[in-house]
């Protein structure tokens, strides 16, 4: 692992020297490394996920019902989202709706989650006991 992440903070150096001296002739290939070191994080993150909820349905955890809750809401949240948008396209180069959908349904799913989180806070601020 150690070696993987040594290769990446390469990787993104060249990048961004690539960008540096290359100027605006390197910016497509600095957004696609960019794209591919998002999706490559929000893969791992899911894929964690998963296996921590394989794990603890294998056994008896008593973090089980909270983790497949998690899920759930997550899950709540993402059609939540991909109801919320629409097909309406600004004026300008977009011609494409999937696009604009998609970008819609992952704000809309961010939004949603950080409201979550913060009447969470709330909720366990307020519900501690001194």
């Amino acid at each position: 692992m150690r070696l993987v992440k040594y290769i990446l903070i390469g990787l993104s150096v060249a990048a961004a020297l690539m960008l540096f001296f290359a100027g605006d002739a390197a910016v497509d290939a600095l957004l696609t490394w960019a794209y591919a070191l998002l999706g490559t994080a929000a893969l791992t993150a899911v894929a964690f996920f998963v296996a921590h909820l394989v794990r603890d349905l294998r056994a008896r955890d008593r973090r089980r019902p909270l983790r497949l809750l998690a899920c759930f809401g997550g899950l709540i949240a993402l059609g939540l989202a991909c109801w919320l948008t629409s097909d309406a396209r600004p004026a300008g180069k977009f011609t494409g709706t999937v696009a604009l959908r998609l970008a819609d349904t992952l704000l809309y799913t961010v939004y949603v989650l950080i409201a979550v989180a913060a009447v969470a806070a709330v909720y366990g601020a307020a519900s501690r006991k001194k």
